[in-house]
């Protein structure tokens, strides 16, 4: 079975109860770990089909930090994850001015590092209403029917 892995944010609620329902979506075609960024070995990336990483939408430092930290370590290493599926998920919070901004900056630098996204970030409403469980759903499927390919210069 393939293996997937969901690291969210360690600071926000809201990014831990998304995470857990997207674990009961993966669960269908995936063996999945759910990790704190706070806990995650870079190397144990190399084991994983899929990689999903969520922020939290509130205490927008904190979790820039711990990304940062992550993109550090991967600059850092030599894991090579252009043939693994990569997306990012923030929870709603229409109260908090920075609305998911984590996660385009997620988004960016993993487009900077030359990687390729499954899907454009989920951001859905954090309190996992039916709407938002739906939303979650079709997002799922979305990123777990697309396949990344891996580009390779200078071959014809």
């Amino acid at each position: 079975m393939k293996k997937a892995i969901i690291i969210h944010d360690a600071v926000g609620e809201k990014a831990e109860k998304l995470s857990n329902e997207l674990v009961k979506y993966l669960s269908d075609d995936y063996d999945v770990l759910k990790k704190s960024i706070a806990h995650i070995n870079i190397e144990e990336l190399n084991d994983f089909d899929l990689i999903i990483l969520g922020s939290a939408n509130s205490n927008f430092k904190i979790s820039q930090d711990g990304f940062i930290n992550l993109y550090n370590s991967l600059t850092e290493s030599d894991i090579d994850l252009s043939n693994k599926k990569l997306a990012t998920f923030c929870p709603i919070d229409k109260k908090d001015l920075n609305f998911c901004e984590t996660v385009d900056v997620i988004e960016k630098e993993l487009k900077n590092m030359g990687l390729e996204l499954a899907n454009e970030g989920l951001k859905c409403d954090g309190d996992l209403n039916p709407q938002s469980k739906e939303e979650i759903k079709r997002w799922i499927k979305k990123v777990s029917s697309n396949k990344v390919e891996v580009k390779r210069e200078g071959i014809i």
